[in-house]
């Protein structure tokens, strides 16, 4: 069954299957190249990491899973202030 799920502050489509009552969540192709390229954004912000951890799916998510409970809410992405933002 198809659901909406929020990984680190950003949702992402999934498919959640049941069977012999475990539960697996699989996110298609395109949704791990953008959960990939959100995180390697997102971070930046809040810890560093090396080029190989950059090029892991499962090192980033692994990273970002102690940001999270170390910082004991939701990450974000990092604003960015635009040139007619400043006073």
């Amino acid at each position: 069954m198809k659901y909406n799920i929020n990984l680190f502050g950003n949702n992402f489509d999934c498919e959640l299957d049941i069977q012999d009552d475990t539960l697996t969540i699989a996110l298609n192709q395109d949704n791990q190249k953008a959960l990939k390229s959100y995180l390697s954004r997102v971070l930046l912000k809040y810890t560093e990491f090396s080029d190989a951890e950059k090029d892991s799916l499962e090192l980033m998510i692994s990273k970002a899973i102690q940001v999270e409970k170390s910082m004991g809410g939701r990450m974000s992405e990092p604003k960015l202030k635009l040139p007619y933002e400043f006073a």
